[in-house]
């Protein structure tokens, strides 16, 4: 009985590290949505109302509740403690819950956010087409990750419950 008890148990452990790994990956791919979209409405801020940075950081931290307000929350923070704009976006993007590609073109970003109007348009406008693209080849890859890590983890919990009895 205690061996049903352990392997069921074991086999439950497998099921749930796969559901947060899931979960985890849905919240990077969200993020980075939302990221995307944001990034495309600072672009016609910039271009239309020419609001000041800080401002725009504010309203674009209000308009998206989620993930992407909160980074930019944090950038308008920084730069209301005192901190230049390349300094907090860096900060900002530096702890998102994204893989170092995603984090290192925002961080980019930053620093090209800190022209005139036309260099602030052209930065935003490559890293938000690198954030796209990135955006598209992982959901491209996503059926076949899933699978593979599916399987990896139900594989896993039946071996080791084939070990235990």
């Amino acid at each position: 009985m205690n061996k049903l008890l352990g392997a069921a148990l074991v086999l439950a452990a497998g099921v749930w590290a796969r559901w947060m790994t899931v979960v985890q990956r849905r919240r990077r791919r969200d993020m980075l949505a939302s990221l995307c979209a944001a990034l495309r409405c600072m672009s016609e801020e910039i271009r239309m109302t020419r609001v000041p940075m800080p401002e725009l950081l504010e309203a674009l931290g209000t308009r998206y509740p989620d993930g992407a307000g909160a980074f930019f929350r944090r950038i308008a923070a920084g730069i209301s403690r005192g901190q230049g704009l390349g300094e907090a976006w860096q900060q900002a993007a530096e702890e998102l819950p994204l893989p170092r590609e995603e984090r290192m073109t925002l961080q980019e970003l930053g620093w090209g956010l800190r022209g005139d109007e036309e260099a602030a348009c052209r930065a935003q406008a490559a890293a938000s087409l690198r954030l796209e693209r990135l955006l598209e080849k992982w959901d491209r890859q996503r059926p076949e990750e899933e699978k593979r890590e599916t399987a990896l983890w139900l594989s896993g919990s039946a071996l080791l419950v084939i070990l235990l009895i």
